[in-house]
């Protein structure tokens, strides 16, 4: 007799993860105590090198509801956050980063709020700024009036001139918004360009709890690599050693193909579109641009064997 295939859970949560053992411990802990329990754990190991294999291991024993995945080699992180995906059973979705932190009630909180509004498509949350130690530091407000629109156009200008909705990412998506996106990607801002896509297929919600608290310390890939062009290519794809994750261009055309791709209106398209060349013509992405252009004609000047 065949064994009857385990039902799909409400909730999966992506934990992509490369040489955590510093918080992943703290991280597991957090999820496994959640109020809200029909949910499964995907952790997608990158080749860790140091003891995450075993720290998982041991949470492994005592939750059946953790599935370790352990890549043969380190892919990178954006295709690592991609798998998390990809192996995901849930109706609904979250990516969880090793070293940051949730509060019991997050997903009892979002789930709750995603069943009571069937036009939203992700749940987020005014996220809290903390520690190293996890002592708390600041809040940051998200203006959330804007994402209720019906107009998909004023949704999509909120999301691509927010600097700080990148932490939205790590909210709770509705599976059915991700299937066919861009999901992560391996350019640097993939985040943002990827919910500046997903806006366009639905309203955003927001938790007034302070349910998640984002972690800086001094590895932190906003903290440690991100200035670093060369290092930051590598940590989002192991493939970019002679290329560039930097490059705003790909941002753009990314924004631009998320558009192109939505079920909207030609006149809210191309409303959307002026978004995006408003936000070209801004001080700060034309100095990117131009950086970027620099480097491909002269990749030697920023990268050396």
């Amino acid at each position: 007799m065949h064994s009857s295939p385990k039902p799909s859970p409400k909730v999966s949560i992506g934990l992509p993860v490369y040489n955590g053992e510093n918080y992943i411990a703290e991280a597991i802990q957090l999820i496994l105590a959640q109020t809200y329990t029909d949910f499964e754990l995907i952790i997608s190991d990158n080749a860790s090198t140091d003891n995450t294999a075993e720290i998982c291991a041991y949470f492994i024993a005592i939750d059946s509801r953790i599935h370790y995945f352990r890549n043969s080699e380190n892919l990178g992180a954006g295709r690592n956050y991609d798998i998390c995906f990809h192996k995901s059973r849930g109706e609904y979705f979250k990516w969880a980063a090793h070293d940051d932190m949730i509060r019991d009630d997050f997903l009892i909180e979002t789930v709750t709020l995603l069943d009571n509004n069937p036009k939203a498509v992700l749940c987020g949350f005014n996220p809290e700024i903390v520690s190293a130690n996890g002592t708390p530091k600041r809040t940051i407000l998200v203006h959330k009036t804007s994402f209720a629109s019906e107009q998909p156009s004023v949704r999509y200008k909120t999301a691509v001139n927010n600097g700080m909705l990148w932490l939205y990412f790590f909210g709770l998506f509705r599976r059915s918004a991700l299937v066919g996106s861009q999901l992560h990607g391996t350019f640097q801002a993939s985040d943002q360009a990827l919910l500046a896509e997903i806006v366009l297929r639905g309203h955003f919600i927001q938790s007034d709890e302070s349910i998640f608290r984002f972690r800086r310390h001094k590895n932190n890939y906003s903290t440690s690599t991100y200035k670093d062009r060369k290092a930051a290519g590598i940590w989002i794809d192991t493939r970019n050693k002679k290329k560039n994750c930097y490059l705003r261009l790909t941002y753009i055309t990314m924004l631009l193909r998320g558009i192109l791709k939505s079920k909207i209106s030609f006149t809210e398209k191309m409303l959307c579109t002026r978004v995006v060349f408003k936000k070209i013509s801004t001080h700060r992405i034309r100095k990117e641009l131009l950086q970027d252009f620099r480097y491909m004609l002269t990749p030697r000047k920023f990268y050396k064997d």
